[in-house]
């Protein structure tokens, strides 16, 4: 799975620039619910990256777009 191996590397890369003490902790993953983020594959091969998949509802991303959500209440504080 593709998506699965590009996001597990990604997020490899990434961790390089984070302390050391952390480095290694959980992420989340936050994506929509499109069938190919959601295999038997993607979720064991993300754990042992451990990154953990959550997944919006489906036709939901629109609405809850957290990123976007989250500037915008930065702007108001």
């Amino acid at each position: 799975n593709a998506f699965a191996i590009f996001f597990a590397h990604d997020i490899s890369v990434y961790r390089l620039g984070l302390q050391e003490d952390i480095r290694w902790s959980e992420m989340v993953l936050l994506v929509d619910c499109h069938g190919s983020r959601i295999s038997s594959f993607a979720i064991e091969y993300l754990k042992l990256y451990n990154i953990i998949l959550v997944t919006f509802p489906a036709h939901t991303t629109h609405i809850l777009q957290p990123f976007d959500v989250w500037q915008k209440v930065l702007k108001v504080i």
